[in-house]
């Protein structure tokens, strides 16, 4: 649904044109030709042709000028990424009014994200528009004010709703009102902006559930339309249409957990020119200049998207031999063995080696990312594994960079400390296989890690890693509730609720924050509810979850519940828990078909003897007894 707040009425009229009668027909029928008119037409079919099953998601523009057709792009965009998008564009002008009145039609709408869409033109004309009339002072506090403005906007939506927010930063002045001496003053109008879109940035920095839409990035690579911005406030081209939509469903798909994990790379002409195992180390293509400088490029974006999180894998046809030679000998190799969590080198096709990396890394195939420069391989992939999203490299060398940077599917709602770790904590677990291995029983193995786990509760530090592992587990999650950032923080204010997270580390290393648990208020007085119940893939089978089970009947016992009831609800990816809760003494009670129940106090879960120490909650919440 596309309609403007205050006037269900206005839709675009129709267009005689042939459309296709699918979701998925319409958006391959728009990326063959993005017109407006086809933006159009395809949005106003998608109210009525998108699949049930897809998420439905309210979005909120409150804006100071005119921005559309900018819903149906952003209709149409959502759609391609699975997504049922409903827009709502407040009105001309009126984003403070609707954010901070209580009964405004944006928190009826109730919206899943809030865009936040100001021109700085028209939220401080004379700042913008006569900059050097105004006097240091005043200027500064014509800055102050904007920014306050857009503070307050945030803070009202962020009381009253859980919704994601998008702010569009600021575009830089189209010209120059202090010519030459602009770039060099540091009170010019344009440092002025840049610095006001710091302070936008630190505004989303300090809260999960806050993202930039960098608009002045986007003005720079597209301008905007001056003759409409004239005559109509309109300034968006259909460029600058395509790119902003884009990046809210960017933001829309890092909501929902959707990101990928794990970028397999190809080795000959794709980490460097050439085939090594016949130009050998001396003959291939790697260095400083043009062409060899190319794949440094590429081999330094992958290094900078490794820091982010995202897991590096090798999948070659090649001599293994031959490939550790250039990573140990080569000077000019960005990325080293160390920087790579899992390999298959060797004449296997490479759809059977995807598979074993998604294996060894415990992923599915739905969290890698293929690149290669062979067109038949990348082919052969995408036919054999759909899964797998696949990037065939261009043949313009100069490319090669661009190709890896622009990549938009590793986006998350935060880089967490366990982020910036991962290749370490995966390094870790394969040092913990390499020992299970030599261990001679299962219990010898577990007492020798000395492992030792810490039960806590949520707070602003651990708020949006719990939230990635709601919105990223699938394997082992009891009911698969997503949430957000925001949506913890208001949840953990409700009596009666804890929100628990687990930490392990052993001899080999801290494995980071790793399960959670969520208890809420049950059906039944004296009942608790396990509303989500999930641990990381990286410490399965270890006896963790006993522990956080554990865990989570003493808390659930101090908080004054004396039964505990939990659900498991089927996904196609979390089967092997489906009997959770039966193998740790949980039973079906009377007419409960949908559950499983523990009374508290009788015959608790215990944590496994291997445990070197545990670590619980000092105090239950206060208030927030069971009833």
């Amino acid at each position: 649904m596309v309609i403007a707040a205050g006037d269900d009425s206005k839709v675009p009229a129709q267009v005689n044109v042939a459309i296709p009668g699918d979701a998925e027909s319409l958006v391959a029928w728009v990326v063959d030709k993005p017109t407006l008119s086809r933006y159009l037409a395809a949005a106003r079919r998608l109210r009525m042709v998108t699949p049930p099953d897809w998420p439905r998601i309210r979005v909120a523009v409150l804006r100071n000028f005119t921005v559309e057709p900018l819903d149906a792009y952003a209709s149409v965009k959502g759609a391609a990424a699975g997504f049922a998008v409903d827009v709502r564009i407040g009105g001309y002008d009126t984003s403070m009014r609707d954010s901070l009145t209580a009964g405004s039609w944006l928190f009826e709408y109730q919206p899943d994200v809030v865009v936040i869409a100001l021109s700085l033109e028209n939220l401080a004309p004379t700042l913008f528009n006569r900059y050097l009339t105004l006097s240091r002072s005043q200027a500064s506090e014509a800055a102050e004010q904007t920014v306050s403005s857009i503070r307050r906007i945030v803070a009202a939506i962020n009381e009253r709703t859980t919704a994601t927010i998008a702010i569009h930063n600021f575009a830089l002045p189209r010209n120059a009102p202090e010519g030459l001496a602009e770039a060099t003053s540091m009170t010019s109008l344009t440092s002025r902006v840049r610095a006001l879109n710091q302070e936008l940035g630190a505004i989303a920095s300090g809260m999960g559930n806050v993202f930039i839409v960098d608009f002045e990035r986007i003005a720079e690579r597209s301008p905007i339309d001056a003759r409409n911005w004239l005559a109509a406030r309109a300034p968006f081209t259909p460029a600058i249409l395509e790119q902003l939509s884009d990046v809210y469903a960017r933001i829309l798909k890092a909501r929902a957990g959707r990101s990928r994990k794990v970028l397999v790379l190809d080795c000959d002409g794709t980490l460097w020119g050439g085939v090594s195992g016949e130009d050998h180390i001396g003959g291939i293509r790697l260095g400083d200049s043009y062409p060899g400088i190319a794949y440094v490029g590429l081999q330094e974006a992958a290094l900078n998207l490794s820091k982010r999180g995202v897991l590096l894998a090798l999948c070659s046809a090649n001599n293994e031999a031959d490939v550790d030679e250039v990573f140990d000998h080569h000077p000019s190799m960005v990325l080293r063995k160390s920087d790579i969590s899992a390999k298959r080198v060797n004449w296997t096709n490479k759809a059977t080696n995807l598979r074993a990396i998604a294996s060894d890394l415990n992923v599915g195939l739905d969290s890698l990312v293929f690149v290669d420069d062979d067109p038949h391989q990348c082919e052969m992939v995408r036919s054999l594994l759909p899964m797998v999203l696949v990037v065939q490299l261009p043949a313009e060398l100069s490319e090669l960079r661009a190709a890896i940077e622009s990549l938009d599917c590793f986006d998350a709602v935060g880089v967490t400390d366990e982020d910036r770790r991962r290749v370490e904590l995966y390094r870790n677990e394969q040092a913990r296989q390499a020992a299970q291995e030599s261990a001679s029983t299962l219990d010898e193995y577990y007492r020798s890690l000395g492992m030792t786990a810490e039960v806590r509760r949520i707070d602003h530090i651990s708020a949006t890693r719990i939230a990635q592992l709601t919105q990223k587990t699938n394997q082992f999650n009891l009911t698969t509730r997503r949430y957000t950032t925001e949506e913890l923080t208001q949840l953990a204010r409700k009596p009666g609720v804890e929100i628990l997270s687990i930490r392990v580390s052993d001899r080999f290393g801290d494995a980071g924050l790793v399960g959670v648990a969520i208890v809420v208020r049950g059906a039944d007085a004296g009942e608790a509810e396990i509303d989500t119940f999930l641990l990381s893939c990286r410490v399965l089978g270890r006896g963790v979850e006993d522990v956080l089970l554990h865990a989570t009947a003493i808390q659930a016992e101090a908080l004054g519940y004396r039964r505990l009831h939990g659900t498991y609800a089927a996904t196609a990816r979390n089967q092997a828990v489906s009997t959770f809760y039966p193998d740790h003494g949980f039973s079906r009670q009377p007419g409960d078909d949908s559950g499983w129940s523990l009374m508290l106090g009788d015959s608790d879960p215990s944590v496994p003897a291997w445990f070197a120490s545990v670590e619980l909650p000092t105090n239950a919440q206060a208030g927030a007894a069971a009833g």
